[in-house]
């Protein structure tokens, strides 16, 4: 039976090191604010780039697959933002792994390694509402 592996973490924490480790085909909603090789995020397009990225991976799990393991790196913050893809892989038959990459760095060492930019009030925010 294939994966679906959800790695979570906080920015900076290294969840897409992770994720490239585990399988080749990796998922995560940052893909959506690279353009040209570009990363410009914009907070009034996240709702459209979960929904990418939940397309993207029921694409490899059902449309053009199965791929034999894939992964979705992304925050998860909350189980309910892990919900959508529980249900890709009970509905295309794909053992569920949810890996969480834990740090002991500060918000502000996590905002200097987040490739991405992520201010430190950001991280602090969603270190606040993260369920585990």
């Amino acid at each position: 039976m294939p994966i679906l592996y959800l790695v979570r973490g906080l920015p900076g924490a290294r969840k897409s090191t992770l994720a490239r480790k585990l399988v080749q085909t990796v998922f995560e909603v940052d893909d959506y604010f690279v353009h040209n090789g570009v990363y410009k995020f914009d907070a009034t397009k996240l709702e459209v780039a979960h929904r990418q990225c939940q397309e993207r991976a029921n694409y490899a799990m059902y449309i053009g697959g199965p791929q034999p393991d894939i992964a979705v790196a992304n925050t998860f913050s909350t189980r309910r933002e892990m919900y959508p893809y529980i249900a890709l892989a009970a509905a295309n038959d794909y053992q569920l792994v949810v890996l969480t990459v834990s740090t002991v760095h500060t918000n502000q060492e996590l905002a200097a390694r987040s490739i991405h930019g992520v201010p430190e009030s950001t991280i602090a925010a969603m270190r606040l509402r993260w369920e585990h």
